[in-house]
């Protein structure tokens, strides 16, 4: 082995089971020719060996450790065995370095080139022992070559203070440099402030001629040489002066020029809720998308502006490749506009009337706000149970002001959290049919209002004022009452205001075991105004009040044209189902109140009293002139045959009406075809028993040999009999 290196490492294992040492010992001899030689011993006598050795050497060649000085030629040499120890010798040579190292290859004898792995600079391969391969290589020190990357933020932070932070990544690779060099604004200089604290930005003692007009050149050291990636920043501050609401002023963006192999950085604005910074002239300056292209690999060291979210805090940015780019902007100033401080974003009220006048009300909502106290108002009068106010299920103080002036405290609750507030209050002698809304007039913004209505069955509504939409549907009761019925049930209602809320079960056990009792009826409305304008009132009157208007109407209608003719009967009957059309178009509820069932019996008594009476009253049938001789027509029919027929043919009607309504059809198209089917049967009935004299004096005219009128003899008298009928 080559005497000039030192042996590391020496390993003899067996070809055939790789994992198995046979090496018994090894003695290094006396250095000879600028050889020395290796003696190995082995376990045994072995068939296939493998025989691993490293060694090493120190290069202590100046080109090697400083760039600039030329290149120093080095001769590889490496193990061989001694002469004659084998047959034939083969093998490959493998030339790695460091990429701060160019090596080139130099003389080369008995050595052939071949392909690497991509991991070696060169590689030789030698099939010969003899005359043994040479290889020499020149190695120098590369140069070193630096990256400079900048990001410049400019925002504002507070006040009319304008602040840039400019974050450097410096990459440094093949040698290390002591400082890094930069052209500055002069001004700009002694205000510059570096983080960390280790680096130091000085003036240059030597002024390079090709600088900008107003710039400096200067060094920036640290306590160690820059090598690889190092970050820092730099930081300062400009006044923007007296800037008014809607005020605008022009900036220019100031540069740090960094000096190095490649200088590539970008420029953003960050967001403010208060300035707004926008590009007025660029140049050499390619727009970028802040969530996209901005620098991931620049950590700011600033604490206000964690790498995560810079990404989110910018509004604009720009890229530039070089150092001669140019950026003007506008700096406008604006006022936030005052909004409201609690945010009501769901809201239930139940209420529930009792019969004896009392009103029990329920009130859930779902807010955020920040107030530490929250104001609501309530109705004079008002009486609490022992827990009036549940924050988040836990009980709540109520604290009183003026009077109906009440507070709740949310001290513990985070401001703008989201929490569901429950109040409850018993209204001893409240309005007749008003329903009020708890006021909260401390900058409230309420949004969805749902309000639930309990009255007793014993009342019916008759009419709905104020700002509330009906969310009720009618259901029918027996043939013709319909009910108000919500429609939606309490349970669907508290899930719905605990939807986007904390789960919380004891916030749903305590809004789920508020009591009602009566006809639910449910109106919903959106931002309703504050103040008394916001409550629902309910025109509230006995329902046998209602219902026996009606029946009152009906029965004297029914009373006065009893004796009047059909067509006036038929047109009274039009008017007055015109009428409740009409009233229901514009007065729902009023007209739902006054139908019913009792209403529906007393129409129908009218219309059977109508007709019976008609039946009785109907005019009599003339008797039907004497039929000539030889005519064997049947007869025409009586006027019992008549009745009878006037019998049968209303049972069918009457039978053809039960079947429509058995059909399955709403109440309305039921009280339609039955009263259609009813003047149908009457139309018919009467011109069913209508006098057929018309229709005989045409069979008569249509006769083909009417016989003379009989005349009496001479040999006898003439009697009865024999008496010409009259026409």
């Amino acid at each position: 082995m080559p005497a000039d290196y030192k042996l590391v490492d020496c390993q003899a294992l067996s070809g055939g089971d790789p994992g198995v040492s046979v090496l018994a010992d090894r003695q290094l001899g006396e250095v000879s020719q600028g050889r020395q030689p290796l003696r190995l011993t082995f376990k045994a006598k072995q068939n296939r060996l493998d025989v691993r050795l490293q060694m090493r050497r120190e290069l202590a060649e100046a080109a090697l450790q400083t760039p600039g000085l030329p290149p120093v030629s080095l001769t590889l040499a490496g193990p061989r065995l001694t002469p004659g120890g084998a047959e034939r010798e083969e093998g490959a040579i493998t030339i790695q370095a460091p990429a701060s190292l160019r090596v080139t290859p130099g003389l080369a004898s008995h050595l052939k080139a071949a392909d690497g792995d991509g991991s070696s600079l060169l590689v030789y391969r030698f099939n010969a022992s003899e005359p043994l391969p040479q290889l020499t290589v020149t190695a120098e020190r590369r140069p070193p070559h630096c990256t400079v990357a900048q990001l410049l933020l400019a925002g504002v932070e507070s006040g009319n203070q304008l602040q840039y932070t400019a974050m450097f990544k410096a990459e440094v690779i093949h040698s290390g440099v002591k400082s890094l060099a930069f052209a500055v604004p002069a001004a700009l200089l002694p205000r510059l402030r570096l983080t960390p604290s280790q680096y130091r930005l000085q003036p240059a003692e030597k002024q390079p001629p090709d600088l900008p007009e107003g710039y400096q050149a200067a060094t920036l050291q640290g306590d160690a040489e820059f090598f690889g990636a190092s970050t820092f920043s730099m930081h300062w501050t400009e006044d923007l002066g007296d800037l008014p609401v809607g005020g605008d002023k022009n900036i220019r963006v100031p540069r740090l020029i960094a000096f190095g192999d490649r200088v590539w950085g970008q420029v953003a604005f960050l967001k403010n809720d208060m300035i707004d910074m926008a590009p007025t002239a660029a140049e050499k300056l390619l727009p970028i998308d802040p969530r996209f292209n901005l620098m991931k690999d620049i950590t700011p060291v600033s604490l206000k502006m964690p790498g995560p979210d810079l990404a989110a805090r910018v509004a604009r940015a720009f890229e530039y490749h070089g150092d001669d780019w140019k950026l003007e902007a506008k700096v406008t100033r604006y006022q936030n506009e005052a909004v409201k401080s609690t945010s009501i974003e769901k809201m239930l009220v139940r209420a529930v009337l009792t019969r004896g006048g009392a009103l029990s009300v329920q009130t859930a909502c779902q807010m955020r706000s920040t107030r530490q106290r929250l104001e609501l108002h309530l109705p004079a009068g008002v009486e609490f149970d022992s827990t009036p106010a549940l924050v988040d299920g836990r009980p709540a103080p109520l604290e009183k002001g003026e009077p109906g002036q009440y507070f709740v405290p949310l001290t513990a609750n985070r401001q703008g959290e989201r929490f569901v507030l429950e109040l409850r209050h018993v209204l001893p002698k409240p309005d007749a049919g008003a329903f009020q809304l708890p006021a909260f007039p401390d900058d409230a913004a309420v949004q969805h209002v749902y309000l639930s209505v309990h009255i007793p069955k014993h009342l019916t509504v008759i009419g709905t004022l104020g700002p509330w939409n009906i969310d009720n549907i009618w259901a029918l009761s027996g043939f013709l009452t319909l009910r108000p019925r919500s429609r939606l049930t309490s349970g669907t209602l508290v899930n719905w205001l605990l939807q986007s809320a904390p789960v919380n079960p004891t916030v749903t056990d305590h809004l789920n075991n508020f009591v009602t009792d009566g006809q639910p009826l449910l109106y919903s409305t959106l931002h309703p105004p504050a103040g008394p304008a916001s409550a629902l009132r309910l025109r509230l009157r006995p329902a046998w009040q209602c219902k026996a208007v009606l029946i009152i109407a009906i029965l004297a209608v029914g009373v006065l044209l009893a004796r009047a003719p059909v067509f006036h009967q038929a047109l009274a009957l039009a008017f007055a189902v015109s009428g409740l059309a009409l009233l229901a178009v514009f007065l729902p509820s009023l007209t739902v109140s006054l139908v019913s069932n009792a209403a529906a019996a007393a129409a129908l008594t009218v219309l059977l009293g109508w007709g019976f009476r008609w039946f009785r009253q109907r005019p009599a049938r003339k008797p039907a002139p004497p039929r000539p001789n030889g005519d064997d027509r049947p007869p025409a029919p009586s006027g019992k045959a008549l009745r009878w027929r006037s019998a049968v043919a209303l049972a069918a009607g009457a039978v053809v009406v039960f079947f429509l309504l058995l059909g399955p059809w709403p109440a309305p198209v039921r009280i339609l075809l039955l009263i259609l089917a009813t003047v149908i049967a009457l139309v018919a009935i009467r011109r069913w028993s209508a006098p057929r004299q018309s229709l005989a004096a045409g069979r008569a005219a249509r006769s083909t040999a009417a016989p003379a009128a009989t005349t009496p003899s001479p040999d006898r008298p003439a009697t009865d009999d024999d008496t010409p009928p009259r026409t």
